[in-house]
């Protein structure tokens, strides 16, 4: 699931060519890429490994001073001057993607759902509950996002694929169960649209009126499951 961002938006100019990209959303994810580690070359591993496809390609100007800038960033101690600084560091890059949508698509089939389901999580300060939900808390709402997981489940029965996705949900309900504040377990993504009938089964109502569509123009669809529902269906008391 992604979390819904105001669209405020910020004019990226580079060589008198200008982009818009959402301010809040690019913020808030280098925010939560400082806070995820607690040192600067953690930080810039995975921020290096994620734009790894254009630092290595023909396709950026400047890729190598990038990279070098990048890495120059590993001892800044301070989340806004670190947040500033990368901001500015991959403006090139941030255009490259503003205009070629499609190449970028084709780039990101490079990296592993692995590596893109550890990158969500990171971006959006989510946490890994299990082998298949990562989770966020925004005040009483718990978000679960469930991801592309296509190599996690190849081969496997729908009776393990259930009991699996059961097991982390019964480890979710300890989260809850502990947070008195969470009345709503919600989802909202592209996978709730393709996977109606899974949410379903697992005791989510899907909301067939919210169909949206998500940045990569996929329909996107929301459930949702009250605490009390939840809490019924998968709490296990230790």
């Amino acid at each position: 699931m992604e979390k819904i961002h105001n669209q405020n938006e910020i004019n990226l100019n580079n060589n008198q060519e200008e982009i818009k990209i959402d301010e809040n959303r690019i913020r808030k994810s280098a925010e939560n890429l400082f806070v995820a580690y607690n040192n600067g070359e953690q930080r810039i591993d995975l921020l290096v490994e994620l734009l790894n496809p254009y630092l290595k390609s023909n396709l950026i100007e400047k890729q190598d001073e990038i990279k070098k800038d990048l890495l120059s960033c590993v001892n800044i101690n301070d989340k806004n001057i670190f947040v500033n600084r990368i901001i500015e560091i991959v403006k090139p890059i941030l255009l490259f993607i503003d205009k070629n949508p499609d190449i970028k698509k084709i780039l990101d089939k490079e990296q592993s759902k692995d590596f893109k389901r550890k990158t969500f999580n990171v971006f959006n300060n989510y946490e890994q509950i299990g082998k298949y939900i990562s989770y966020g808390i925004d005040d009483k709402t718990l978000h679960i996002h469930l991801p592309d997981a296509d190599d996690l489940i190849k081969g496997k029965s729908r009776t393990i694929l259930f009991d699996e996705l059961k097991s982390d949900f019964n480890n979710l309900a300890k989260i809850v169960k502990d947070n008195d504040n969470i009345n709503e377990i919600i989802a909202s993504s592209w996978l709730v649209a393709s996977k109606s009938n899974m949410l379903e089964h697992l005791g989510f109502v899907i909301d067939n009126e919210s169909s949206t569509l998500d940045r990569e123009e996929r329909v996107s669809k929301y459930a949702s499951i009250s605490r009390e529902d939840f809490l019924t269906k998968y709490f296990v008391e230790n």
